[in-house]
C-alpha cells in the first residue's frame, strides 16, 4: 500500500473515530492535489453536505451564513471540550508541545510505580505553568492520553 493510500485509511478512522469533517477536507485537498477519484466514504459525506444544503421548502431560512455553514458541513455544535474542530490534531498550537512535556513525564512517572495522581502532579509541573497550571486533572489527563496514543 502506498503511502498516500495508508494516510487515506488514516483519515477515514479518524473522521469514523471523533465525526470530525476537518479528516474528510484533509483527504479532498490530497486528491485535488494529486488529481485523484474520490474515495466513496469522501463522496458519502459530500452527498450528506448537498442534502444538508437543499432545505425543505417549508424550512424557515437562516441568513446568518455562519450559523448554516457548519450544519451543513456536519461539523458538531460547538460545546466544552470540542476543541478547535479545524485543528483537531493540536498540532499548530503552541501549548501541544507544553502536553507533550507533560505527557512524557507522566508517562515516566507511572512506570517508575506512582499513582496517577502523583504522576500528573509531576507532569503538570514539567511544563510551562502558564499553560498547564490551569487545567484540572481530568482535562490534563485527556491531553496526555491523546499525545501517547498518537505516538
Amino acid at each position: 500500500m502506498s503511502a498516500r493510500g495508508r494516510r487515506t485509511d488514516t483519515l477515514k478512522t479518524r473522521w469514523e473515530a471523533d465525526g470530525n469533517p476537518y479528516w474528510v477536507w484533509v483527504q479532498i485537498g490530497i486528491c485535488c492535489r494529486w488529481s485523484q477519484d474520490f474515495p466513496d466514504w469522501v463522496l458519502s459525506y459530500l452527498a450528506q453536505c448537498a442534502e444538508r444544503m437543499i432545505p425543505p421548502p417549508d424550512a424557515a431560512r437562516e441568513r446568518d451564513l455562519r450559523k448554516v455553514l457548519p450544519k451543513i458541513f456536519g461539523f458538531p455544535k460547538n460545546s466544552r471540550g470540542a476543541g478547535h474542530l479545524l485543528n483537531p490534531g493540536g498540532w499548530h498550537d503552541a501549548r501541544w508541545i507544553e502536553y507533550a512535556k507533560a505527557a512524557t513525564t507522566y508517562k515516566r512517572w507511572i512506570k517508575r510505580g506512582a499513582n496517577q495522581k502523583s504522576a500528573l502532579r509531576e507532569a503538570r509541573l514539567a511544563g510551562d505553568p502558564k499553560v498547564l497550571l490551569h487545567l484540572d486533572d481530568r482535562t490534563l489527563l485527556r491531553h496526555i492520553k491523546k499525545i501517547l496514543c498518537e505516538r
